[in-house]
C-alpha cells in the first residue's frame, strides 16, 4: 500500500485544486470543438454504440473523452451539466500524477524529484484547457500512461510488452487522434534502444504493426485519424513551412516551462542517444527525442496545412512538458555532468537560433489554442521598457540561462543542485499556471459573457419548453455579420440537450460543424409540404427568416428566435420566391410572398426595411404600400384569399436600389457589396376562418 499512498495522495491534491479551478468557468470558449464533444457524449447517453451525431453514424475517433463524460450528462441538464463536466476535467488532469510518478520511479530518481516531477505535470499552464469541453482533459493523462507502457516495453522487451504498449497507444488515440503519433515515437524509441542492445526479435510484434501500419497509411488509411490526416494525405509533414512552424512549437512550449527544461533535459536526451547511458535512462532518453521531435513535426503540420489563425497552437504539444521535466531530473543525476554540459550548450544554440522565428504578438486573455502565450503581453511591454525586441530578450535569458547550466555542471553538480534546479523550475511553472488561470477568470468568452459568471437558466429555453420529442433547427442570420449569429445558433445547441439535428435550405446559413450531418429540406412549391431528413418535433426558428415558416404554433421564444410546434405533416404555412436568402429584394429580380392553404382569408403581416438611403424608398407587399425612410422599418397588414388546394401569391415590388454588403454566409465581414431594394423579416400568416370574399 505504501508504494501507491503517495500517488493516491498527489492524485487527491490535484484533483480537488484543479476541479475546483476549472469548475468556476461556466461558459463555452472553443466552438465548435467544444459542441462536437458535448453531441457525441449525449449520444451515447441515448443509446448509441458508434459515434452518432444528429441521428446519423459518423467518422468520430475522439471517442474516449466523450464517453467519460457520458455519467455527467446522463445525471444532470443544463446547463449545470456543462459546469459539472468542467470539474470532471480538474479530476481528469489531475490523474496524470499517477503515469508520471511510476516513470520517475522507474527512472530511479531521487525522491524529491519524484515528487517535483508529479507535481510539475499538473502544474502546468495548459491545464486551463481543462475548463472547457476539450479532449486534453482525457488525452493528456492518456498519452503519459501511454509514455510509461512504452517505457516499460523499451526497457523489457517482449511480446507481451509490446501488446500492452500497442494497448495504451490505442487508448490514447481514442482520446485523441493526433497521439496515434506516439505509435512513431514507440518505433524510434525502440529502435534506438536495440541499435545497442541488439534484441530485434523481442520487439516482433511492434516491427509486425509497423510493416502494416505505414502501407496502411501511404495506400490511404490516414482517414483513420480523421481531422489530422491531411497532414499524410497532402505531403506536408516534412515541408520547410511545417518545419519552421515544428520549431516555433517546440520553443513556445519551452518558453512556457522556463526554458530550462529544453536546454538541460534536451541536452541530457541527445547525449545519453550518442554516448550512451544506463538501459533504463537510455530508453527513456530515446522516447524523449523522439516525442519532442515527432509531436513537435505533427504540431507544425497540422498548423500550416489548416491555417488555424495562429502561428503556434502549443496546445498540441504540452504533452512533452512531463517528458521534459523527467529529462532535466535524468541530467542533473547523471555521473557524466561534463557530458551533460556539453549538450546543455548545443541545445541553447540551438534555442537562441531559432527564438527568433516567433513574432510573440500579445494575447489578451487567454487564448486556449495557446495558453503558452498568455504572457506574451508582459513580455512585449518589458521589451519596450527595456528598447528590446521579445526575441531578442528570450534569446539573452536562453543563452545566459544556458551558460549558468553550463558552468554549474562543470563545476558543481550534486545533488544539491538538483533540488535547486528542479525547484526553481517547478516553482516557475507554478507560478505561470497562477498567472493563466488569473487571466482566464478575468476575461469574457467569445459568447460576450463573463467565463466565471453563473450561467443563465435562459439558455436551456428550449429544453425547458421541449422537456419531450425531438428539436431540430433551422439556422438563419440575425444580423449583418456572421459572428454574432453563429453565436447565437451554437449557444442554441451547446446548451439545450433536446436540440439533436440541424437542416439547412438550400446550400445557406448553418452554424453547425461540417462534420454534422445536416440535411437540405425542399419545399414543394405548389402544396408547402417539405422533405429532406426526419421531420422533428419542435424546430427551432428565428422570425427574421424571410425564406419560409413551417406551419405550427410558436411555444416558446428568446432574443430573435422561437420554438414551434411543427405541425403534422411537416409544411410550410409560406415561402418566398425571388429574394436573396437574407430577404432582401433585387432590382433585376421578381420577388413573390405565396401563402399556403387552408382555404379561406388569411391575414398576413411583414415587416419591411429600408437601407441607408438618401430619398425615401416605396415599397409594395400585395395590396399595401409603405415609403421608407433611411434604415427606417414598417410592418404591413393585409389579407389574402387562399384558393381550395391552392397558394395565394402575393407580389413584392420596390423602386430603386442601394448597395449593401453581401450575405454573411461565413467570417469574416464581407467587403463584398450587391445591389437591393428593401428587406423583407418577421413574415406572419394566420388563417381567419373566414371564406373568401367574393
Amino acid at each position: 500500500m505504501r508504494r501507491y499512498g503517495t500517488p493516491a495522495l498527489l492524485f487527491a491534491g490535484a484533483a480537488v485544486v484543479l476541479g475546483v479551478l476549472c469548475s468556476r468557468i461556466a461558459d463555452w470558449a472553443v466552438m465548435t470543438d467544444e459542441l462536437l464533444y458535448e453531441r457525441l457524449s449525449l449520444s451515447f447517453v441515448d443509446g448509441a454504440f458508434l459515434p452518432t451525431l444528429h441521428g446519423e453514424h459518423v467518422d468520430a475517433y475522439a471517442v474516449l473523452y466523450p464517453f467519460l463524460l457520458m455519467p455527467v450528462y446522463a445525471l444532470l441538464d443544463m446547463p449545470e451539466a456543462v459546469r459539472a463536466v468542467h470539474g470532471l476535467n480538474g479530476v481528469l488532469f489531475a490523474s496524470a500524477v499517477v503515469p508520471t510518478y511510476f516513470l520517475a520511479r522507474a527512472l530511479g530518481l531521487p525522491r524529491f524529484a519524484v515528487l517535483a516531477s508529479s507535481v510539475f505535470a499538473v502544474a502546468l499552464p495548459w491545464t486551463v484547457i481543462g475548463g472547457f469541453v476539450m479532449t486534453e482533459a482525457a488525452a493528456y493523462p492518456a498519452a503519459l500512461l501511454a509514455a510509461l507502457v512504452v517505457y516499460h516495453a523499451v526497457v523489457r522487451p517482449s511480446v507481451r510488452s509490446d501488446l500492452f504498449a500497442l494497448g495504451a497507444i490505442l487508448l490514447a488515440t481514442l482520446a485523441r487522434p493526433q497521439l496515434a503519433a506516439l505509435g512513431v515515437v514507440f518505433v524510434l524509441a525502440a529502435v534506438a534502444q536495440e541499435a545497442r542492445h541488439s534484441r530485434w526479435r523481442a520487439h516482433v510484434v511492434l516491427w509486425a504493426v509497423a510493416a502494416v501500419a505505414v502501407p496502411v497509411v501511404v495506400l490511404g488509411g490516414a482517414g483513420l485519424l480523421g481531422s489530422y490526416a491531411p497532414v499524410f494525405e497532402e505531403g506536408n509533414l516534412v515541408s520547410l513551412d511545417a518545419l519552421n512552424s515544428a520549431l516555433q512549437h517546440l520553443d513556445i512550449t519551452s518558453i512556457a516551462l522556463g526554458i530550462v527544461p529544453l536546454l538541460l533535459g534536451g541536452g541530457w536526451a541527445i547525449v545519453a542517444l550518442v554516448r550512451g547511458a544506463a538501459p533504463e535512462r537510455l530508453a527513456f532518453a530515446g522516447i524523449v527525442v523522439a516525442a519532442v521531435t515527432v509531436l513537435a513535426l505533427e504540431s507544425g503540420s497540422v498548423v500550416t496545412r489548416f491555417g488555424l489563425g495562429l502561428e503556434v497552437k502549443d496546445r498540441y504539444l504540452f504533452y512533452i512538458a512531463p517528458l521534459l521535466f523527467l529529462a532535466n531530473a535524468c541530467a542533473l543525476d547523471d555521473p557524466r555532468p561534463r557530458l551533460v554540459a556539453l549538450g546543455v550548450l548545443g541545445v541553447t544554440v540551438f534555442f537562441v537560433l531559432t527564438v527568433g522565428l516567433h513574432e510573440f504578438a500579445p494575447v489578451f486573455g487567454v487564448n486556449i489554442d495557446s495558453p503558452a502565450s498568455s504572457t506574451h503581453e508582459a513580455l512585449v511591454r518589458l521589451g519596450n521598457d527595456l528598447g528590446i525586441a521579445p526575441a531578442d530578450l528570450l534569446a539573452i535569458v536562453g543563452g545566459i540561462a544556458g551558460a549558468v547550466l553550463f558552468v554549474a555542471l562543470r563545476r558543481w553538480a550534486s545533488p544539491g543542485l538538483g533540488v535547486v534546479v528542479l525547484g526553481a523550475v517547478l516553482a516557475f511553472a507554478i507560478a505561470e499556471s497562477a498567472y493563466t488561470w488569473n487571466r482566464l477568470f478575468e476575461s469574457s468568452g467569445p459568447s460576450g459573457r463573463a467565463l466565471t459568471a453563473a450561467t443563465p437558466e435562459s439558455v436551456s429555453w428550449v429544453d425547458r419548453a421541449a422537456p419531450s420529442g425531438s428539436v431540430g433547427m433551422l439556422a438563419y442570420s440575425v444580423g449583418e455579420e456572421w459572428y454574432p449569429s453563429a453565436v447565437a445558433w451554437w449557444d442554441v445547441e451547446f446548451w439545450n440537450a433536446r436540440v439533436d439535428r440541424a437542416y439547412m435550405l438550400g446550400p445557406y446559413f448553418t452554424y453547425t460543424p461540417e462534420t454534422f450531418p445536416r440535411p437540405r429540406l425542399r419545399i414543394d412549391p405548389r402544396t408547402g409540404r417539405i422533405a429532406g431528413g426526419a421531420p422533428p418535433d419542435y424546430i427551432v426558428r428565428t422570425p427574421l427568416d424571410a425564406r419560409m415558416r413551417p406551419a405550427g404554433a410558436a411555444v416558446a421564444a428568446s432574443g430573435d428566435l422561437e420554438l414551434v410546434d411543427l405541425e403534422v405533416p411537416f409544411r410550410a404555412s409560406w415561402m418566398t420566391f425571388g429574394l436573396d436568402p437574407d430577404g432582401w429584394t433585387r432590382p433585376e429580380r421578381k420577388a413573390v410572398l405565396r401563402v399556403f392553404g387552408p382555404a379561406g382569408q388569411t391575414a398576413v403581416k411583414a415587416s419591411v426595411s429600408s437601407p441607408d438611403v438618401e430619398t425615401p424608398r416605396t415599397a409594395s407587399v400585395g395590396p399595401t404600400t409603405a415609403t421608407l425612410g433611411s434604415t427606417q422599418t414598417q410592418e404591413l397588414t393585409f389579407e389574402v384569399c387562399v384558393p381550395e388546394r391552392g397558394f395565394a401569391d402575393v407580389p413584392i415590388r420596390v423602386d430603386g436600389e442601394t448597395t449593401v454588403r453581401a450575405i454573411p454566409l461565413a467570417p469574416p465581414y464581407s467587403e463584398r457589396f450587391r445591389p437591393v431594394g428593401v428587406r423583407l423579416t418577421r413574415i406572419e400568416t394566420a388563417p381567419t376562418g373566414r371564406p373568401c370574399r367574393s
